[in-house]
């Protein structure tokens, strides 16, 4: 019996997968929304609006690449300053090879699924939620690298607030 509910899982993770910036980005809203909604309380140690919160930040990172896909996928140019004892300071350029992806990572079937959100509503939102806060995980730590990699072109997003995704009010 468990080997049918686990290729029916399979098959409904495949049949639903999500393929497009825009579709992603409505999913994950989707989630907050059905987490921030919850009367019960999701995972017995943290409250709902940390999760929702959790669900946020993939939802920037996922605006962020969508917005600077040269950065986050392929060769860039970036400068900066070198001193030396005998030269002093010099402005240097390096060529950068990217290779950042939110969405790939998302689109697997791992994450965000809306069949498996309408049918197992909480354990689903936790499920995804525990899959995010695992210290393996590929959409978790390439979130950390692009903070310290591309903090050049996102962090003045982070800073102001003012992408799309931090419009989603959490309480």
């Amino acid at each position: 019996m468990r080997e049918h509910i686990d290729r029916f899982k399979t098959f409904l993770l495949k049949e639903n997968k999500v393929s497009s910036y825009e579709e992603m980005y409505k999913l994950i809203t989707l989630y907050i929304k059905e987490t921030l909604k919850s009367d019960k309380q999701i995972n017995e140690y943290v409250p709902n609006s940390h999760i929702a919160e959790s669900f946020r930040d993939v939802l920037i990172y996922l605006e962020l690449e969508n917005m600077y896909p040269n950065e986050f996928h392929v060769e860039h140019q970036t400068t900066g300053e070198q001193w030396t004892k005998e030269k002093g300071t010099e402005y240097i350029t390096n060529t950068v090879k990217s290779d950042y992806h939110i969405l790939k990572h998302l689109e697997g079937d791992e994450y965000f699924n809306k069949e498996l959100l309408k049918q197992n509503g909480i354990s689903e939102i936790h499920r995804v939620y525990q899959k995010l806060r695992d210290k393996h995980d590929e959409v978790r730590n390439t979130m950390k690298i692009v903070n310290l990699h591309l903090s050049d072109y996102i962090m003045k997003h982070i800073v102001k607030n003012d992408l799309n995704a931090h419009k989603l009010k959490i309480k």
